[in-house]
């Protein structure tokens, strides 16, 4: 997204969730609002008191989300809300 991805995660994690972010890059700078890049959003995110990691690649390549849903289960456990 454009910013709205970046708002919703600030607001779930005021209320003390656990985040993992999403993007197909890293470095893209034009998809983040105020934020630098997806690594900067993780920094934001943490500084809220709660655990953030990125995840990078195509939802539409079904290799690629398993990949992202193994690093994500092996860093938090299951998934609790997906948006």
């Amino acid at each position: 997204g454009r910013g709205l991805g970046n708002v919703m995660a600030k607001k779930v994690a005021l209320r003390g969730a656990d985040m993992v972010v999403h993007d197909l890059s890293r470095t893209e700078t034009a998809k983040y609002g105020g934020a630098a890049s997806l690594d900067d959003v993780v920094k934001e995110i943490e500084a809220l008191g709660v655990r953030c990691m990125a995840v990078t690649g195509n939802i539409g390549d079904r290799d690629a989300v398993q990949k992202m849903r193994g690093e994500i289960e092996s860093t938090f456990g299951q998934v609790d809300i997906l948006v």
